[in-house]
């Protein structure tokens, strides 16, 4: 026969076991769940910087494809602007133009003829050649003889890089500060040469930059965000929807415009001269 208290310490052992029992399975079913959190949580973290370092890979590649193609496309326009200097250099009948031209007396009428009639061709070449700005022909001492902008004339460009180039050789001084109008400017020059080689004068002309403008603006992608601007050598924003702007006056600065100035090229995130986030 078993004692009361014998019963009750059975009891309390058979509660204590199954207590125990419970908290075991409690804590293996707590683990579990924690585990499997972490677990999804892992994932999730996982999945989402694949996702961000899918939609940065993409969005990279477009940008050095539309960079590519605007940077071809620029290429290409600068060289139908070598091409159509040189044809002008090399243009029947106007090298002896030139020639008479300069040996003339400036006060008599033989001067005033072929200053008119030099000047006529270069109105009517200008009126078709839409990337042409003015026209001008300096002597070797860098005076402006003729031009397509009348208030030119006189002027002396001795130390125009263009002009000291443009003696030599044919010479495309990129994008830079007019000294005249004070907005950026790109000019290409040639020089005119006599028979025997030498240079008698120098043409130039100021290239309108509007085409550029389209090129950099051009988008294939209708919804694409993305925006092109050019800087010249001194940060200065000579191409782009900000261009000209007060704010931007005294030139822009960014680790990108920084690389560029300097040469290098690549892909970074960084903060933009207007301090958004960008590629």
């Amino acid at each position: 026969m078993t004692s009361p208290s014998n019963s009750r310490k059975k009891f309390s052992v058979l509660r204590y076991l199954r207590t125990w029992k419970r908290s075991i399975k409690g804590k293996m079913i707590a683990s579990n769940m924690l585990m499997f959190t972490l677990t999804v949580f892992s994932i999730s973290i996982f999945a989402l910087m694949q996702t961000r370092l899918s939609l940065e890979q993409v969005t990279t590649e477009k940008l050095e494809q539309s960079l590519q193609l605007k940077s071809d496309s620029i290429k290409l326009w600068i060289g139908e602007i070598k091409s159509d200097m040189v044809w002008l250099t090399r243009m029947e009948g106007l090298t002896t133009k030139v020639k008479q031209l300069i040996e003339s007396n400036r006060d008599s009428s033989e001067f005033e003829m072929l200053s008119k009639a030099i000047t006529k061709e270069f109105q009517l070449l200008k009126a078709t050649k839409q990337d042409w700005k003015e026209v001008l022909l300096l002597d070797r001492d860098g005076e402006v003889m003729i031009s397509t902008n009348q208030s030119r004339l006189g002027d002396f460009r001795t130390l125009d890089k263009y002009f000291v180039e443009g003696k030599q050789r044919l010479y495309l001084q990129k994008i830079y500060p007019s000294p005249v109008t004070f907005g950026p400017t790109m000019t290409i020059s040639a020089p005119l040469r006599n028979s025997f080689g030498d240079t008698i004068a120098v043409i130039a002309i100021h290239i309108d930059l509007l085409r550029m403008n389209e090129i950099i603006f051009e988008k294939d992608d209708p919804v694409d965000a993305s925006e092109s601007f050019l800087v010249d050598s001194f940060g200065a924003l000579v191409s782009g929807k900000k261009a000209g702007q007060k704010a931007y006056i005294r030139g822009v600065r960014s680790v990108g415009i920084e690389s560029a100035i300097a040469g290098q090229k690549g892909t970074q995130l960084y903060a933009s001269f207007e301090g958004v986030e960008v590629i």
